[in-house]
Formats: structure tokens, C-alpha cells, sequence
């Protein structure tokens, strides 16, 4: 599982813990290994190398160090669950190349087209999208987010094979983190521990490329994929556990307010956004 420093409850905000536990950082050090070659030490990075970082997430959750209101220590776990994913492709490819790396349909959709929509937009046309999937059923039908890529992997091989680089800038994911534990156990669990989180990344280098060009200089030159969330929204949040600094409740409405911005730039309507925003 994962360790949590005792330090980081005084440190950072609940928020603030939060964030940095569910941001996975990927470098040359957590490649896959069978890809480990002179390619994937200079950037050649895979998106297989992101879903490994969620593998033990999956099963055991995420450890949150939370404060609560009460001044009890806790921390709680978060289990991942794949909300929505888009993938786009920098070229297309001709249609035996598609048909060779998983290109031979445009859709992976769980939901009705009232569900999810994805228009050309941002100057990456339809015929670009490798892979359009948007949950829609229940969190407790739900697979694991590693068991639920693996499953998509078999119709599309190249979210295992393909390399970050590769895909265009628009590509994301959409993640809900649903509480699942927390230790020490308690027998009357507060409220503010129901909390539920969806998140936003980016799985392209190019991405931040647009807003701060150095530091994705920087981060290339040490091989680090940083997928911090750009986007946020929550279900049931009470009391002021996850807002107990001052600037925590305009980063929730920042977040809150990029989220919705970036579905509507991509002319999308997810269903797990509708569900934590009604």
C-alpha cells in the first residue's frame, strides 16, 4: 500500500494531500521494464507506463491524509474508477496501420449518443479519435481502473503499445475516486469522509505546453510525466473539511470551473459530471 508521511497532515491543507495523492508521477525509473531501452530513456514513454502507476490504486486505494474537524489524524483511502477517456492521435494512419494497433472502429461507448458526444474540435477532427468511452453504469458495477483498461485494451492494443508522444494534445481522462476505508477505522464515520472526487488529466506532454513552455522543457529533459489534475467537481462535500484553508475554496471553484470549461470546448456531456454537479 501506500505510505503516507505523518508530516504532510500539518503541511498541506486536506485539499492540498489530496491532490499531490493522487497525482502519479511517471520517469524513466517506473518505465516498463521490458521497455526500459535506450527509447523510453529519452522520453519515449508509453501510456502503458500511466496505467502501472495505477495498478496498486486499484485494489488497495489511495491513502489520504485527512484532518478532521474534530483535530483527529485519519487517512482515508480512495479507490480508482475510470470515468471517461479520450484519445486522440497527432496523424492519422492509413486504414491497414489502424486496423494493425486496435483503429478499426472510432468508438469504445458505454453510453447512449445523449450520453457522450465528441465533435472535431481544436482543430482534431473525429477521424483522429482512437478511443471515445464514457462510463455510465453504476459505481458498484464498476471495474477496477486497471481491470476496466485491460478490457479496453482489447479492442484498442494501443493504449498499451502506443507511445505519450504520439498522441495529440486534447487526449485526457476522467477519473472518480470513491472513499473506501480509512485507518484507524471508526466505528461512526463522519460525513465529511463521503466526500467523492472527479478529476481531470492530461495524458499529453504537450498539454502544458500551452501554458508554462519551460516547465515542460524542464520536465522532458528528467523524463517526468506529472498528470496532476487540471479539472475537479465533488459529490457530497460537507462541513468544511476540504476547505479548511483560505484559498482552498477558490482552487475547488477554479478546478470546478475548469472541468466544465473543458467539456464544453470538446462539445461533451458526461454522465458522472451530470451525476456529482446536479
Amino acid at each position: 500500500m501506500s505510505t503516507i508521511s505523518s508530516s504532510c497532515l500539518f503541511i498541506n491543507s486536506n485539499l492540498q494531500n489530496f491532490l499531490q495523492a493522487v497525482t502519479p508521477i511517471v520517469n524513466h525509473n517506473n518505465v516498463t521494464e521490458v521497455e526500459a531501452n535506450h527509447e523510453s530513456r529519452n522520453g519515449r514513454m508509453k501510456l502503458q507506463d500511466i496505467w502501472r502507476m495505477y495498478d496498486e490504486w486499484s485494489y488497495y486505494g489511495v491513502g489520504v491524509p485527512v484532518l478532521l474537524e474534530s483535530g483527529e489524524n485519519v487517512v482515508q483511502y480512495y479507490a480508482p474508477l475510470l470515468s471517461a477517456i479520450q484519445i486522440f492521435m497527432k496523424k492519422p494512419t492509413s486504414t491497414s496501420s489502424n486496423e494493425e494497433n486496435g483503429f478499426v472502429a472510432l468508438q469504445y461507448d458505454s453510453s447512449s449518443d445523449d450520453d457522450a458526444t465528441a465533435k472535431s474540435n481544436n482543430g482534431f477532427c473525429k477521424d483522429n479519435l482512437y478511443v471515445n468511452f464514457f462510463e455510465t453504469c453504476s459505481p458498484y458495477l464498476r471495474m477496477p481502473f486497471s481491470d476496466k483498461i485491460l478490457e479496453l485494451a482489447e479492442s484498442y492494443p494501443g493504449l498499451l503499445s502506443f507511445y505519450i508522444n504520439d498522441i495529440a494534445p486534447a487526449s485526457w481522462m476522467s477519473i472518480a475516486w470513491y472513499p473506501i476505508y480509512q485507518m484507524p477505522q471508526k466505528i461512526i464515520v463522519s460525513k465529511d469522509l463521503e466526500t467523492c472526487f472527479l478529476t481531470y488529466h492530461t495524458l499529453s506532454n504537450s498539454f502544458k505546453a500551452y501554458n508554462n513552455e519551460e516547465e515542460v522543457e524542464s520536465t522532458e529533459n528528467r523524463q517526468v510525466l506529472d498528470l496532476s489534475p487540471f479539472g475537479l467537481t465533488t459529490y457530497k462535500m460537507l462541513g468544511d473539511v476540504w476547505n479548511c484553508h483560505q484559498d482552498d475554496d477558490e482552487k475547488i471553484q477554479d478546478f470546478e470551473s475548469a472541468a466544465s470549461s473543458w467539456l464544453s470546448q470538446l462539445n461533451i456531456h458526461q454522465h458522472d459530471y451530470n451525476f456529482f454537479t446536479q
